[in-house]
């Protein structure tokens, strides 16, 4: 988004980033709704991709099995 602003700098984009940005940090949560629905595969994966600062490396070790918070 940020990239996405910033080489289209107009007055819709400038408005909409604070919106898009918004939505975004709502949504996160709700990866523990992801969780339960595909298990271990979306645990592994959550662990291996950043979240919202992207990283050139990625974690190469997944730690075993965990399941994040609010999930039985």
């Amino acid at each position: 988004m940020t990239g996405f602003l910033l080489q289209w700098l107009t007055i819709p984009t400038l408005l909409m980033f604070p919106v898009l940005a918004a939505v975004y940090v709502r949504l996160a949560p709700k990866s523990g709704e992801i969780a339960a629905t595909f298990g271990q595969n979306w645990i592994a994966y959550a662990y291996q991709t950043p979240g919202f600062i992207p990283s050139r490396r990625p974690r190469t070790q997944h730690p075993g099995p965990r399941t994040p918070a609010g999930i039985p």
